[in-house]
């Protein structure tokens, strides 16, 4: 089984809100590290992984689509 993952935002125009704590002032950095320390341990364990978060986008209309292609 593959178990597929998506950073949330992380591609810029389609980017997450900021907030106020001064390790992660951007919603992206907070998903991504948080996504990258569930996947390494998923694949420690022996499970297949992988991230459908798109290189690039050019709106977030396509930001979604892309998801959607990458994760089928």
């Amino acid at each position: 089984m593959l178990l597929a993952f998506d950073y949330g935002h992380n591609t810029p125009p389609d980017i997450g809100c900021s907030g106020l704590h001064p390790k992660y002032p951007r919603e992206d950095e907070l998903t991504k590290e948080l996504t990258q320390l569930i996947v390494a341990n998923l694949q420690q364990r022996g499970y297949d992984t992988a991230i459908v978060t798109p290189p690039w986008v050019n709106s977030v209309g396509h930001s979604l689509r892309q998801r959607v292609a990458i994760a089928n």
